[in-house]
């Protein structure tokens, strides 16, 4: 993995010790590496364009914002291409994970 300011690479590792009788003790060792993923911004909609779920239509971006129990939560409503949920902005946020799993 090369080396970025944007990403962070955390390594530890678990020995198990054993007292006592030891001829069954099992010792594992244990690796674990997790990314943690660089915040990314969201792009800002004004309040007049924010839609609620009733607006929604076929070619507006359906991506949530907020928490959905609060009264600032909304969607997108970009325009998306036929057949897309998402406008170009989040299409790329929803499918980039895919894309790099596939690698």
């Amino acid at each position: 993995m090369g080396s970025s300011a944007s990403k962070q690479r955390t390594v530890s590792s678990m020995r198990t010790q054993s007292v006592g009788a030891t001829a069954l003790a099992a010792e594992a060792e244990y690796e674990t590496e997790r990314y943690v993923a660089p915040a990314i911004q969201e792009i800002f909609i004004p309040e007049d364009k924010r839609l609620n779920l009733l607006q929604l239509s076929e070619s507006t971006c359906k991506w949530p914002i907020g928490d959905p129990l609060t009264k600032d939560f909304y969607f997108c409503g970009q325009h998306s291409d036929d057949g897309k949920p998402y406008c170009e902005f989040h299409s790329r946020r929803a499918y980039h994970q895919v894309d790099k799993k596939r690698r």
